[in-house]
């Protein structure tokens, strides 16, 4: 089987053999003219694969709890086609290396790590629909509880897919956890859109403050129920929240209004499908963050909890349709000055020294020119803008007036006369424009080769001074 670069290669190669085909039959086919000047060619254009933008893309996040059960990849890939997900990341894959499976139409991305007998492998992976498998710029798997995901657009979309440790691990294993996440999130978040999601194993019930609720949305699962959370539980909901103020991020799956059945992730220990979705049997501790910015990119994010794979959590999906808006050019204009009279050059030198010889005590001499320099400019007065000049004489404006009345008086023969005089009228305006045009430019030449002819003698004197 080839691989996935072998595949693109071949395509590359292939494209580039139409291309010159293409190039070819109309070069030979092309008027004898155009076989001279080029015209005939077919420009080579590199294939296309990239994102499309506006285009909308369903992504999702999924605590699989292992991926050595028979059937479980049926299982996911069922759900995927059903849903119409094109990029599912995962978490606690129990895979311990780093590999690559593909199947018929999907491609399956894992990373993990070999761990000593005392510790254990938790895994994460990416699972991305072969459509937009060209798409793909670059998958770094970082260690077993981190993977991104880069695609290729006019600006790359990074896909950051985490599992963070639960509330009774220690302090330190925390603490590299966030900050190998943090790490990846400030290397990418400024080069295009970006997105974090995964199994975070925090419970945020709901924002506590007016800070909090710049991160957080108030469609948290039933928040009304909130209780006292344990010091270990608490740990983990403060770290998650100081990470989204650092970086400004949104979490996105509280945004949206939504049943209690969309918004709970994990079922708790005990539970069966047929207890009622509530806060004694069931939690929201996974989440789809992203930037203030690009909040409005997600269209819609929900937990399914009829996803009907063998896991105790639900997939938590998201539409998200990325738009690239232009930008205005331009902004404030720049003050343009006449020029002054020697009146008031004069009146404005003799205030800035005034004004200077009173700030001379100061310390910080740069800073003291500089403001009355500042005050100083204040003072110019401002050009009045010039009209556009038009090829538009008083005559030819005296022509149009007349033939104006001659349609209200609807006297046919003279507005056929004032037609041909406006005509010639116009044309006379038009060549003495291009006359005075051409002087112009003539003097401006005579003034360059004056220059050019007076940097030479300068030259040719210094020359015979040397000797």
């Amino acid at each position: 089987m080839r691989s996935l670069k072998a595949l693109a290669e071949r395509k590359i190669k292939r494209s580039t053999r139409r291309r010159a085909a293409r190039r070819l039959h109309r070069s030979l086919n092309a008027n004898p003219k155009d076989r001279k000047t080029n015209r005939g060619k077919a420009k080579a254009q590199e294939p296309k694969e990239k994102m499309k933008y506006g285009k909308r893309y369903r992504i999702a996040t999924l605590n699989v709890h292992g991926m050595k059960r028979i059937g479980k990849r049926e299982e996911v890939e069922e759900w995927m086609k059903r849903k119409g997900i094109h990029i599912l990341v995962i978490q606690e894959t129990a895979t311990d290396k780093d590999s690559r499976e593909m199947r018929g139409e999907y491609t399956w991305y894992f990373s993990g790590e070999k761990k000593t007998l005392q510790g254990w492998t938790y895994g994460v992976g990416v699972i991305i629909n072969n459509e937009i498998v060209k798409n793909i710029d670059d998958i770094i798997p970082i260690t077993d509880r981190l993977i991104v995901l880069r695609l290729k657009g006019t600006m790359t979309t990074t896909i950051i897919g985490t599992y963070m440790p639960q509330a009774h691990r220690p302090k330190e294993e925390k603490d590299a956890a966030y900050k190998e996440l943090e790490s990846q999130i400030r290397k990418y978040k400024a080069q295009g859109p970006i997105y974090i999601m995964g199994d975070m194993n925090a419970r945020i019930q709901k924002p506590e403050g007016n800070e909090e609720r710049r991160h957080i949305g108030t469609h948290t699962f039933e928040p009304e129920t909130a209780g006292t959370q344990s010091l270990e539980v608490q740990e983990n909901r403060t770290m998650m929240i100081n990470m989204c103020k650092v970086h400004n991020l949104r979490v996105m799956n509280t945004m949206f209004r939504k049943q209690n059945k969309k918004l709970a992730t994990y079922m708790k220990v005990g539970t069966t499908v047929e207890h009622e979705i509530r806060t004694e049997t069931h939690e929201q501790i996974y989440y789809i963050m992203t930037t203030e910015r690009l909040k409005n990119t997600v269209r819609n994010v929900e937990t399914d909890s009829e996803s009907n794979i063998h896991s105790d959590h639900y997939p938590v999906w998201a539409e998200i349709q990325i738009r690239l808006k232009a930008m205005k050019k331009g902004g404030n204009k720049r003050k343009k000055y006449r020029e002054s009279t020697q009146e008031e050059k004069d009146e404005l030198n003799d205030k800035v020294r005034e004004e200077i010889e009173v700030e001379r005590n100061e310390e910080n001499n740069e800073d003291r020119v500089r403001r009355v320099l500042k005050r100083g400019v204040e003072q110019l007065k401002e050009a009045e803008e010039d009209e556009k000049k038009t090829n538009y004489s008083d005559a030819t404006k005296q022509v149009l007036e007349e033939r104006r009345k001659a349609i209200t008086e609807k006297n046919v023969e003279e507005y056929d006369r004032l037609t041909k005089e406006f005509r010639k009228s116009k044309e006379k305006d038009k060549r003495e424009s291009t006359k005075s045009s051409r002087i112009l430019g003539r003097r401006s030449m005579g003034s360059e080769r004056n220059r050019r002819g007076s940097k030479r003698k300068e030259r040719k004197t210094k020359q015979k001074k040397k000797y």
